[in-house]
C-alpha cells in the first residue's frame, strides 16, 4: 500500500508572487522558494502526523515510522508506505474473553485473541480448534489514513497558513 500528499508549485500559479518579489533577483528567488516551500512542507508533515496519531490513538512515532518527506526543487512530498500496523500498538489489555484494543478512540474486544509477550508483545488468534497456527491480528494502514479528510485538510492548512508567512519573513529579512 502506498499513498502521498503532495504540494508543488507551478510558475503560473505563483506569477503574480514572482513579480513582487523580482527584486530579489532569480537566484534568490528561487532559494527563497525553496526554503518557504520546505518550511511549509515541514509544518504539513507535522500537521498530517498529528492528526493521524490523534485519529487511530497511535503515539506520533509509530505513524512518523511509516510517513516519508520528500524535498525537491519547488515540490514538497509526504509519501507513506506499509502494511497494517500489528494490534500491539493499539494499547492491548488482555481480559477473559478476548483482548481489547483502543481504535479511533474507541476500546474494541477481539474475541478469543490473546498476547504473546515472547513475540513482541502482538495479539494473536488461532487458525482453527488446534493449539497452532496462529494468526497475527492487525487494525488499520497508516497510507489509507494518511489519504482521508482530516490528514490531508490538516496538512493543506498548515501549508496555506505557513508558507505566505515564511515566504514574507524571508523576503523580509533580504
Amino acid at each position: 500500500m502506498a499513498a502521498a500528499l503532495k504540494f508543488h508549485l507551478e510558475e503560473q500559479n505563483v506569477a503574480a508572487m514572482i513579480a513582487a518579489l523580482e527584486h530579489l533577483g532569480e537566484k534568490k528567488l528561487a532559494r527563497t522558494l525553496r526554503w518557504a516551500l520546505g518550511k511549509a512542507g515541514d509544518s504539513g508533515y507535522t500537521a498530517s502526523k498529528r492528526a493521524i496519531a490523534k485519529e487511530l490513538g497511535l503515539k506520533q512515532a509509530v505513524v512518523a515510522s511509516q510517513m516519508k518527506k520528500k524535498r525537491r526543487a519547488l515540490e514538497f512530498i509526504v509519501d507513506s508506505k506499509g502494511a497494517r500496523l500489528p494490534l500491539k500498538y493499539y494499547s492491548p489489555r488482555q481480559t477473559k474473553k478476548g483482548v481489547t484494543v483502543r481504535i479511533y478512540g474507541r476500546r474494541r474486544l477481539e474475541r478469543s485473541a490473546f498476547i504473546v509477550r515472547k513475540y513482541d508483545g502482538n495479539v494473536y488468534r488461532r487458525a482453527g480448534r488446534e493449539r497452532f497456527p496462529i494468526v497475527k491480528l492487525t487494525g488499520p494502514a497508516i497510507p489509507i489514513e494518511m489519504i482521508r479528510d482530516e490528514s490531508v485538510d490538516a496538512f493543506r492548512e498548515a501549508l496555506q497558513r505557513v508558507f505566505p508567512a515564511e515566504l514574507e519573513r524571508l523576503v523580509a529579512r533580504g
